[in-house]
């Protein structure tokens, strides 16, 4: 057996899920119980190698190169390293070298953030306008049941972060990665707060200003392309969604110190951020080609930092699900604006973009991966609500709200 056939083995054998292997030669080979799921074909021996840099990295380049064909359910085939849990030791082997080889790429110095970020959220605001919703929110949708559209289940989560936040007209608010903008309008316009965001893709903060203008709330809005680490002022709330991911280990203490001195003695804040259920090495493929410098945090890696300042966490709680759901949609109106995407982009970076949304949605659902959404107080807060009750009335109307310009 040479050495791509014994890789292919040694990783395979003991599979929950029944899967053909084709290799590059005609030959076949099966693994798991019954009639296969999912038949996997790579073209060459250096295919097959690749995986010894790690499960995740190697596969990953070999699809998005085309080197590797995938019939059946991608996102399912992706759930199988999560299906084999510990049990295999090779497995585990190969994916520690590529958790290894990433805990050591794109450290998100201030010199090196603007790259990191620029590299995925300044490729075209088009390309994002043809999947995302209509306010182009990018992070997890909140939806109330599965039935729920991507619209609507993106108004509610900017609605219920507002709730979180506590926003009450005339409040000043400070958001740190802004994406383009949606939450910072949606709360000036909805709640008549005045806010401060943020943000270091150019793309983006240009987005923003003209959305602002748009909803005529530019007066009540002010985009600053700028790191958050130079933010200043003192506010009533602190809001951040989905910037976590990207300030890195090494950070959070000057997160949470940001934090710490911006937000007002009693004021509020809520962070939402895609985490882990325990603390481990990044993703080695999404650190090199989606995400430079992003790292997803356990949640006691996010709470020892808040406990060491004295910011007091209050309530946490984890939509996982929702985000998988979210994902999913991304995934479908993704395929279907495949031909005009392929006007603009090649076919490696839509394999790429494609394998990316259907392993994070495997994430979420089998292998580990939760969004977290923590609100919390700069001291005790002793008017604070007993109850969850108050996030779940007034709900917002999908027309009234649709920022898109």
């Amino acid at each position: 057996m040479d050495i791509s056939r014994y890789i292919i083995n040694s990783l395979l054998t003991g599979s929950p899920m029944p899967i053909e292997i084709v290799y590059w030669d005609g030959t076949v080979s099966q693994y798991g119980n019954g009639c296969p799921q999912h038949r996997v074909t790579f073209k060459s021996a250096a295919a097959v190698r690749r995986l010894l840099t790690g499960i995740s990295l190697g596969f990953g380049e070999g699809y998005m190169n085309g080197e590797i064909e995938v019939e059946g359910d991608l996102q399912q085939l992706l759930s199988l390293p999560s299906q084999f849990g510990s049990g295999n030791g090779r497995l585990s082997f190969f994916t520690a070298l590529s958790e290894w080889a990433a805990s050591f790429r794109n450290r998100n110095a201030l010199s090196g953030s603007r790259k990191n970020v620029s590299h995925h959220y300044d490729i075209s605001n088009d390309f994002y306008r043809l999947w995302l919703d209509h306010n182009l929110q990018y992070t997890c949708s909140y939806f109330t049941d599965p039935s729920v559209d991507l619209n609507s289940s993106q108004l509610k989560k900017m609605d219920y972060i507002c709730k979180k936040a506590d926003l009450k007209e005339g409040q000043t608010v400070i958001e740190t990665g802004c994406g383009w903008g949606g939450l910072a309008v949606y709360a000036a316009k909805r709640y008549g707060v005045h806010v401060t965001a943020y943000n270091i893709s150019g793309e983006q903060i240009s987005y923003a200003r003209r959305l602002a203008d748009e909803a005529e709330v530019g007066d009540r809005v002010c985009f600053l392309d700028a790191d958050y680490r130079n933010a200043e002022g003192s506010y009533d709330r602190f809001i951040s969604i989905g910037m976590l991911e990207h300030v890195g280990k090494e950070n959070y203490r000057t997160f949470v110190d940001v934090i710490k001195r911006t937000l007002k003695k009693g004021g509020r804040g809520v962070i939402h951020f895609i985490g882990k259920v325990t603390p481990k090495k990044g993703d080695a493929w999404v650190a090199k080609y989606i995400f430079p410098g992003g790292y997803s945090p356990a949640l006691s890696e996010v709470l020892i930092p808040f406990e060491k300042t004295g910011l007091n966490v209050r309530d946490v709680e984890n939509l996982r699900l929702h985000y998988a759901q979210t994902l999913d949609h991304w995934a479908r109106q993704f395929e279907n604006e495949i031909d005009t995407i392929r006007e603009t982009f090649d076919e490696r970076f839509i394999r790429m973009w494609r394998f990316y949304l259907n392993c994070s949605s495997a994430g979420f659902k089998w292998g580990g991966l939760a969004l977290y959404q923590i609100i919390f107080t700069n001291g005790l807060d002793n008017t604070e609500e007993l109850t969850r009750e108050y996030l779940y009335s007034n709900k917002p109307d999908r027309a009234q709200w649709n920022f898109l310009m």
